[in-house]
């Protein structure tokens, strides 16, 4: 599970990185209001990458029941980009 969360952390890291000004056209399932909304992806983006920090941490500590509500909170950072910004 922390390898996994570390690689949710350094994909939300640089994921704004990938959506730069002009590049709301070709195939994609990104929403266009990931470019009229920029700040709030952003701001997503760290949320998600905060909970998967709190998610290591939490599990590095062995506290079972901490360690799934922080699982959930993940979740749920990555449910609200999704809903969102993606199709």
């Amino acid at each position: 599970m922390i390898t996994q969360a570390t690689s949710i952390a350094n994909w939300a890291q640089v994921m704004p990185d990938y959506f730069p000004e002009n590049s709301d056209s070709g195939d994609t399932k990104a929403r266009a209001d990931i470019w009229i909304d920029l700040d709030g992806f952003k701001s997503r983006a760290s949320a998600n990458e905060q909970a998967a920090l709190t998610l290591i941490s939490t599990a590095k500590s062995g506290d079972v029941s901490a360690t799934i509500g922080a699982l959930k909170a993940l979740g749920g950072t990555c449910k609200s980009c999704h809903n969102n910004f993606k199709d």
